[in-house]
This record gives C-alpha cells, structure tokens and sequence, in this order.
C-alpha cells in the first residue's frame, strides 16, 4: 500500500497538532479526511515515525514560537 505522506510531512503534521492546530484545520489544509490526520497524531498510522503523539502531549503557547505555525492560523 503506497503511504500518501511522507516522513516530513508526517512530522510536520504532528508539529502542528502539538503546537494548537485542530484536526478539521490540518485536514483541509492537506486535502485529506480528519480520520486519517486523527491516526497519524494518535500514532496509529505511521508508527515508526517520530514527533509528539496525541492531545496529552501538546506544547505551551512558548514553545509555539519555536515551533512555528507555518501551516495553519490560531483563528
């Protein structure tokens, strides 16, 4: 089965979940469905991937900053 993200991306994706973004948010923004964005920050897809894994892991509004919003707006 071909995957439909790259290790980047997956990574990308988790960053931004991690720093605030929404499920609905990061979906749109990577034209795919919020189930399929739900597995890869839950860690049921892509799981030999690294990055920050589910809700209880989320990062303060300071590390944000470092992180960075490149993809998707607070609003």
């Amino acid at each position: 089965m071909k995957q439909r993200f790259t290790v980047k991306q997956v990574l990308e994706i988790r960053m931004a979940y991690a720093a605030g973004a929404g499920q609905k948010q990061l979906a749109f923004f990577w034209d795919c469905n919020r189930k399929s964005i739900q597995d890869i920050v839950h860690g049921r897809t892509y799981k030999d991937v690294g990055g920050p894994l589910s809700s209880t892991q989320r990062i303060c509004p300071e590390c944000r900053q470092i992180v960075g919003n490149r993809h998707v707006s607070q609003d």
